[in-house]
């Protein structure tokens, strides 16, 4: 629930709550297995990054090694979030 909290845009004093409550921020949806910080990332369905998110699940100690996508889609393997980052601005700087 916290995941989809992230990636349909909800307010920072909504996720800020949630986090106070317990939501778990490392949950994974069952596929491909986003988690929050995939979807602050970037990486969920509306493909906007949310920063101010990615910092609030940092200094709320998300996991930043659970591994997420799913195995084999569009040729790609799992990836972290970081790898995930890394990997847009590899394509990013492509011409």
């Amino acid at each position: 629930a916290f995941c989809a909290a992230v990636e349909w845009g909800r307010s920072m004093p909504l996720l800020e709550l949630l986090i106070a409550h317990g939501a778990d921020i490392d949950a994974q949806t069952t596929s491909p297995g986003y988690t929050a910080l995939s979807a602050a990332c970037g990486a969920g369905s509306t493909g906007d990054g949310r920063p101010d998110v990615v910092r609030l699940l940092l200094e709320a100690k998300a996991d930043t090694t659970l591994e997420w996508g799913a195995q084999g889609a569009q040729g790609g393997p799992k990836l972290t979030s970081k790898q995930w980052v890394q990997r847009q601005r590899r394509r990013a700087r492509m011409p």
